[in-house]
């Protein structure tokens, strides 16, 4: 991959999204630096099904646009670190807000 950046596109077409090294969690990151359970992904309704919100499952920790990341909500284009790995948070096709 160019630069050593590899782009992997994966659907959060679940109310939960789990992130960490054990098999079984919806995006499996094979890295010492990541914790068996270290990232949970959770779809905010109240936003649409449009927003998330980021909750720091392990002991390894994770940052939020460079800050320590506890719990947050994300807006689109926010990027979350894992170790060595970063996330960029992209909505391709937001639902529409409902008034």
């Amino acid at each position: 991959p160019d630069g050593g950046v590899l782009t992997k596109k994966i659907a959060a077409d679940r109310q939960t999204l789990l992130i960490g090294r054990r098999e079984g969690m919806d995006l499996v990151l094979p890295s010492s630096q990541i914790s068996t359970a270290h990232l949970a992904l959770i779809r905010l309704p109240q936003a649409g099904g449009n927003g998330f919100a980021a909750f720091d499952l392990g002991g390894k920790g994770s940052t939020r646009n460079g800050k320590r990341l506890k719990q947050a909500v994300l807006k689109n284009g926010d990027t979350l670190t894992a170790g060595p790995v970063e996330i960029t948070l992209t909505v391709d096709n937001p639902k529409p807000q409902r008034t």
